[in-house]
């Protein structure tokens, strides 16, 4: 947030006011009073005071973000979102591997602890590798969940839920604007939106692996199970399910050997030709 901020009194004038230090040394209508005060020739700050009007803590109040080290706000925000371009990459790739069901449960263990770092860190370099993490865990638990989703369900449901998932993200937007009103404390807020997440942990059991997941890598037997389960909560019949898994198999077995026999698609083929180096750099980035 933006926090005003001017230079700190010495212990000289301790018993001047705000104001009267202010009015006196520092003068507002310099564009540098923030960081520099009269002294005929004018000094650089040692320390500074911050107006606690409205923010009661902040990053920038903590760690005195301000002047020649005011670009390391942007820094956190930075790292963020470095962490979600890298789990992009990385964990789409593992998720690929080794499933849908282990990426999302690392990932949210990840954020949690990313979560509370980020709360309880002790220095703003610590507060950046802590947000990069957040970000890696957070995306990659959101990520593969949206992919979880959408291959659990059937074609003709994936619009709608691809676009109900988005809700709680919007709701988020809506709601932490509020909260970051009524707390007004950099760790507060962040205590606030990390520990609600650890209800997900109820979810370890629950969550199931995606059958397309698990036909596409041979865990038939696996799969079956979760698609009976599936149909049993849903009310639907199982008669038919053992012919309906059996040409589902079969295609995916088909599939798969088509695949083999074309070389399948990797994530060097982003790099094979200048076209689409320049494509990728510019999604990248502008995303």
């Amino acid at each position: 947030p933006n926090v005003d901020y001017w230079c700190d009194k010495p212990q000289v004038y301790q018993n001047m006011t705000d104001s009267e230090w202010r009015d006196r040394t520092v003068g507002t209508r310099d564009p540098n009073y923030q960081c520099r005060r009269y002294d005929n020739p004018a000094l650089e700050c040692q320390s500074w005071q911050y107006d606690h009007s409205f923010w009661r803590s902040s990053i920038i109040s903590e760690w005195n973000i301000v002047c020649s080290r005011e670009g390391l706000a942007s820094a956190t925000q930075s790292a963020y979102m470095v962490g979600v371009m890298v789990t992009v990459v990385v964990m789409g790739q593992l998720s690929d591997k080794i499933g849908r069901r282990p990426i999302i449960w690392a990932g949210l263990i990840i954020e949690l602890i990313a979560g509370l770092s980020s709360a309880f860190s002790v220095s703003v370099e610590h507060f950046i590798i802590s947000r990069f993490a957040l970000a890696y865990g957070a995306s990659a638990r959101w990520g593969t969940g949206f992919v979880l989703l959408l291959e659990t369900v059937g074609p003709q449901y994936r619009p709608v839920v691809g676009m109900a998932i988005e809700f709680g993200w919007a709701l988020g937007y809506i709601v932490l604007p509020g909260a970051a009103y009524l707390i007004r404390d950099f760790r507060w807020i962040q205590l606030a939106v990390t520990l609600p997440e650890f209800a997900l942990l109820l979810w370890w059991c629950a969550l199931p692996e995606s059958p397309r997941w698990q036909l596409t890598h041979g865990h038939y037997q696996e799969a079956e199970r979760a698609i009976r389960r599936a149909a049993e909560i849903n009310g639907r019949s199982t008669a038919d399910i053992d012919a309906k898994l059996r040409k589902l198999m079969d295609k995916t077995i088909a599939d798969k050997e088509q695949d083999i026999a074309n070389k399948k698609a990797n994530l060097f083929d982003l790099c094979r030709s200048r076209t689409m180096v320049k494509n990728t750099v510019i999604l990248y980035f502008s995303w």
